[in-house]
């Protein structure tokens, strides 16, 4: 009876072990992750932050609905228009509330940042007040 206790408890302990080396050898860890619309530095990655790859909330529906509306129109939302040929793409994009955001945008040429406030109903974007903040 007791050799047997000691054969589950040593399983057990094993399975833990096991479990544990898993998780920290298999995990990212030297690599940027995106958190609340951040990219955060995990460990020591080989490479610098990404600027070009928009860090979007896997979890916001509205944020990645707002993001790819932006992504097709901002060129005709935006008050200042492209220069020298360049086409606005943007950079970044944080939802402020339900229904307001800011967005930042450039063209390779001048670099904006717009406040705005937005509806999202059955998938359908209307952008409402949109407003210039800063050249960056």
């Amino acid at each position: 009876m007791r050799n047997k206790k000691t054969k589950i408890i040593i399983l057990v302990l094993l399975i833990i072990f096991v479990v544990l080396l898993f998780v920290r050898f298999i995990g990212p860890e030297d690599t940027w992750l995106c958190q609340n619309g951040e990219w955060i530095k995990h460990g020591n990655p080989d490479r610098s932050k990404p600027e070009e790859t928009l860090c979007v909330n896997e979890n916001s529906k509205i944020l990645n609905i707002l993001n790819d509306y932006l992504s097709k129109n901002i060129s005709d939302i935006s008050p200042e228009k492209e220069v020298l040929g360049g086409k606005f793409y943007i950079t970044k994009l944080i939802l402020i509330s339900n229904d307001r955001a800011e967005v930042e945008y450039e063209d390779g040429h001048i670099a904006l940042k717009a406040d705005f406030n937005f509806i999202v109903k059955n998938g359908v974007v209307e952008i409402i007040n949109f407003k210039l903040l800063s050249n960056k």
